[in-house]
């Protein structure tokens, strides 16, 4: 009998253009899913990854599975459907928005083929409600631990929408159904829809609804993990960093695998955070030479942290 998959990442991957302040990059391989999904084959998880894609996606860009070893069953290929395509945009604050010149339709539980539904988590990232709240409780159905970016959910993932300061209302719905739960500080103030809510504000409503970890990722500041019974600060290690694209997506793969093979919080940050940095010293979406390995993260694990007091 074939082991289970230790975790299926479920979004849209996308055809991603990214725009900085003084140049604009090739057409890269992006997403949550994707950087996700990689990150965890190349830390020597039993990856998969459910998504939807149109024929006009370059194969060239689906490389990067192949070459990490992502199990592709869950790829599918919609006739007559476009790919996810972004223009992911920086200011010069950091702070980004996304547009998008074309969108896939989104992924169902029957997209699902039969050997991903008895895998250990899924991980829900999308960039902007790939996947609809009436699907959502159908995959929790299935029995896997849970874990959502809320990037996706009203986060920085997706087109901003504008309303009065204040949870939106299918947030505790959708959270209801996790055990881990990631944002990041723009995510956190985005959701809101108020520049200076905090992510351990909203971490306290995330435990609340019923998560039992909360992650929120700082960029150059770090991240923060909190459950019931703590909250910690998980500071940066000391790097070169140079593009900070996909870096809060490996930091979570990077957490989730630390999680499944210690169930402690704290290690798990420390651990996202050494892999994200292996990914954004070096820059190009996601590409083979970029992505973090084992070995790379035990290094990075072994640096100095940043002290950000």
């Amino acid at each position: 009998m074939t082991e289970p998959l230790d975790c299926i990442s479920i979004g849209h991957i996308i055809r991603e253009f990214i725009v900085f302040t003084d140049r604009e990059s090739e057409e890269v391989l992006g997403s949550p899913a994707a950087y996700s999904s990689v990150t965890m084959a190349r830390l020597g998880v039993r990856a998969g990854i459910l998504t939807r894609i149109g024929p006009d996606m370059p194969n060239h860009l689906l490389r990067p599975f192949r070459d990490a070893g992502v199990d592709l069953g869950g790829l599918k290929i919609v006739k007559d459907e476009p790919t996810t395509a972004t223009r992911l945009i920086y200011d010069e604050t950091g702070d980004k928005s996304i547009e998008y010149p074309s969108k896939a339709t989104p992924i169902r539980a029957e997209d699902m083929p039969v050997h991903y539904r008895t895998a250990k988590m899924f991980n829900i990232c999308t960039m902007d409600h790939d996947v609809e709240l009436d699907q959502i409780g159908i995959f929790a159905g299935m029995g896997p631990e849970m874990a959502i970016d809320l990037g996706g959910y009203g986060g920085a993932h997706g087109i901003r929408v504008e309303h009065a300061p204040g949870i939106p209302d299918e947030l505790p719905e959708i959270v209801k159904y996790f055990t881990l739960v990631k944002a990041s500080d723009e995510d956190c103030r985005r959701i809101n829809c108020d520049p200076e809510t905090s992510d351990e504000w909203i971490g306290d409503q995330v435990l609340d609804w019923g998560a039992e970890v909360f992650v929120a990722t700082r960029g150059a500041k770090g991240a923060f993990v909190m459950t019931k019974e703590g909250r910690w600060e998980i500071p940066p290690f000391k790097g070169n960093a140079i593009d900070p694209t996909g870096g809060g997506d490996t930091f979570f793969g990077g957490f989730l695998v630390a999680w499944q093979h210690t169930r402690d919080p704290v290690y798990s940050g420390r651990y996202g955070a050494a892999t994200a940095l292996c990914l954004i010293e070096k820059t190009g979406g996601v590409v083979a030479d970029r992505m973090p390995t084992a070995a790379l993260v035990d290094a990075c694990l072994k640096r100095p942290t940043i002290d950000l007091n």
